[in-house]
């Protein structure tokens, strides 16, 4: 039936550095952070108490494992409504409800993938560089990208996915600026079609209401 299952939301978010998009996971519950940048230090407090856990993404086949791993992992079920609200793994210190998984962030995501496109088993290699990506490597990249976003989606989950922003103009506060997700615009267009809520993140001073 419909109502019977949960819904799972599906996040992107995106701004520039230290707007505290990573710092806004920490409103998340049970938090699984793919961190591919590592910005967690703003969000230290909430790891040290068990709300949250990360995995250092350095290599593409460990986004394939850990899917994997949450794919064959337990599911939790709330004992109020009955219904499955997470997956439980085992950690080195104890079971650990997932309840959200966060990749930290796409935009640099998609260039593990590219490299892992190009040169296959060699990407750990970091003598080696890639300098002219092809058409078809960047299509390849975008095709493996959808079809593993995809496929955390369709896990008890809510996602959210992380990305930095580009703009259009360098006056961002003009009438023809244009900000959106640094991503390719073939995978830009399916994480914003796929998902449920779209922010962004930024910072803005304004004057207080009232002076002493």
């Amino acid at each position: 039936d419909i109502d019977d299952k949960a819904e799972f939301l599906t996040w992107c978010i995106y701004g520039k550095n230290g707007t505290g998009k990573t710092t806004l996971l920490s409103t998340t519950p049970n938090t699984l952070i793919l961190a591919v940048e590592d910005g967690t230090l703003s969000i230290r407090d909430k790891v040290k108490t068990g709300d949250a856990k990360k995995i250092i993404i350095d290599a593409w086949d460990k986004v394939e494992q850990i899917y994997w791993l949450l794919n064959k992992g337990e599911r939790y079920t709330n004992p109020k409504t009955g219904k499955v609200e997470g997956i439980s793994i085992a950690t080195a210190k104890g079971s650990f409800v997932v309840k959200t998984i966060a990749f930290d962030t796409l935009t640099r995501l998609a260039q593990v993938c590219l490299r892992n496109v190009i040169l296959g088993e060699k990407e750990k290699d970091t003598s080696r560089d890639i300098l002219k990506p092809t058409q078809a490597d960047w299509g390849k990249m975008t095709q493996r990208m959808v079809y593993w976003l995809s496929m955390f989606k369709q896990l008890p989950l809510q996602n959210i996915w992380l990305c930095q922003e580009r703009s259009n103009t360098e006056d961002v506060e003009s009438e023809e600026a244009y900000i959106f997700p640094d991503l390719s615009q073939a995978l830009r267009s399916y994480v914003c079609s796929d998902s449920d809520i779209i922010g962004r993140t930024y910072i803005k001073n304004v004057e207080p209401k009232f002076r002493i």
